[in-house]
This record gives structure tokens, C-alpha cells and sequence, in this order.
């Protein structure tokens, strides 16, 4: 696992949606049998080429969250998470001095549990 994919988690999830909302087209068509009434028809589905991205990027996105989930400390599991979330150091920084009540929290401390997670 790589920071650079972990910190690409959000823009993997916003992908896999834009994805998977496929393309749609409308077209005129008519039934089959009498009175033969024009009426349009959306078509929807994914291209072939967006099919094969889906898949790598649904891997990818298991990679990252298999990941997180197999760090042992709560502490670092939850920094990995608001990072792979796309928050920066200080956002998550804030957020941890608030939810634990400790001020001992500083934005040195949090990079340095999040980086010692890729060595």
C-alpha cells in the first residue's frame, strides 16, 4: 500500500459513482403491434471500456480499505481513514483534539503515526 493510493481513496469512490451512473441515451420508438404510437425509450448502460476501469478501481478501492482496517491502533486506524477521506493533517488533527479531549494532539504528531503506517 502506497500513501498516494490511500490518499486517493475519495477520488476513487467519486470514480466508481461517475461510473457506474453509465451513460443514457433517449430514442423514438413505436410499439409492435397496432396502433403503432411513437414514444421515446431511454437507454442505459455502462461502455465496455468503463466496465474493465470499474473493476480496477473497485479493487483498488478493497486494497485501501482492506488496509485500514488490518492497522491494529484505533488511533492510526482513524487517522488513515480521515486521511483516505481527504482531510488534511490539521483538519484531522483538530478533530482527534476534540473527540479525545486531549490537547496533546499536535499536527507533528498525527503526520508522524500516519507516515510510520508506510514503512
Amino acid at each position: 500500500m502506497t500513501k498516494e493510493l490511500l490518499e486517493n481513496r475519495w477520488s476513487i469512490v467519486a470514480e466508481i459513482a461517475e461510473l457506474e451512473r453509465g451513460v443514457s441515451s433517449s430514442v423514438q420508438a413505436s410499439s409492435a403491434v397496432k396502433p403503432y404510437q411513437v414514444h421515446a425509450v431511454t437507454i442505459r448502460g455502462i461502455p465496455e471500456d468503463d466496465k474493465f476501469m470499474l473493476l480496477k478501481l473497485r479493487e483498488q478501492l478493497a486494497e485501501i480499505d482492506t488496509f485500514i482496517q488490518r492497522i491494529p491502533q484505533s488511533e492510526s486506524r482513524r487517522i488513515a481513514k480521515k486521511r483516505a477521506a481527504g482531510m488534511t493533517f490539521e483538519q484531522i488533527t483538530n478533530v482527534l483534539q476534540l473527540e479525545c479531549h486531549r490537547e496533546g494532539i499536535t499536527v507533528n504528531s498525527v503526520q508522524k503515526k500516519y507516515y510510520s503506517l508506510f514503512k
